[in-house]
């Protein structure tokens, strides 16, 4: 098997969300989701590949807690924080972890497209929704340039730089207090 290549573009295809009630009490088609599949490590632990919902309105990664079991990280209540999520404040505690990218959930044996240290929220209340990871600006789309299309739908994860090669342009923040951010 050839390595992936960390220069290319890497297209994800939208997955059925067919969790969401709304669209079957109005009898709709499920909505579709930017969703990919990811793996997590800490130390000589690592998870399975799980399904990660890519959340451009999130500003951090958080993870279902059932993760930080499979990792053996400790979530001690005394670290926790609140953080507004899904409607409702959850306790979170935050570790830094390894992330790895993979093409889908059908190939885990596969190398990772990606992989990056990030700090990751492990939920300690109940975690509602279908995917096991939410992967936010603060550890996602930081590392990533990051296109999303709903009408195909479908969406390009490439390495962070592409955005300036492609247009030429490097903004610069006006306040010096929020820098640009390097990887």
């Amino acid at each position: 098997m050839a390595e992936p290549d960390p220069s290319a573009a890497h297209i994800f295809r939208y997955l059925d969300d067919g969790n969401d009630l709304v669209a079957q009490q109005l009898g709709k088609p499920a909505p579709v989701r930017p969703v990919v599949a990811v793996r997590l490590q800490y130390g000589n632990h690592r998870t399975l590949v799980h399904s990660a919902l890519v959340d451009s309105g999130s500003e951090r990664v958080i993870a279902s807690r059932v993760l930080a079991r499979e990792l053996n990280i400790p979530l001690p209540q005394e670290r926790a924080v609140e953080l507004g999520l899904g409607g409702r404040t959850r306790q979170i505690v935050f570790d830094q972890v390894t992330i790895q990218l993979f093409r889908d959930l059908m190939h885990p044996g596969d190398e990772p497209l990606y992989e990056w240290q990030a700090d990751v929220g492990f939920i300690l209340n109940d975690w509602e929704p279908p995917w096991a990871v939410l992967l936010g600006r603060d550890g996602f789309f930081d590392r990533f340039t990051v296109t999303m299309h709903g009408g195909v739908p479908a969406m390009a994860v490439e390495p962070w730089a592409t955005f300036d090669d492609r247009f030429g342009v490097q903004y610069q923040e006006a306040d010096n207090e929020q820098p640009r951010y390097q990887p």
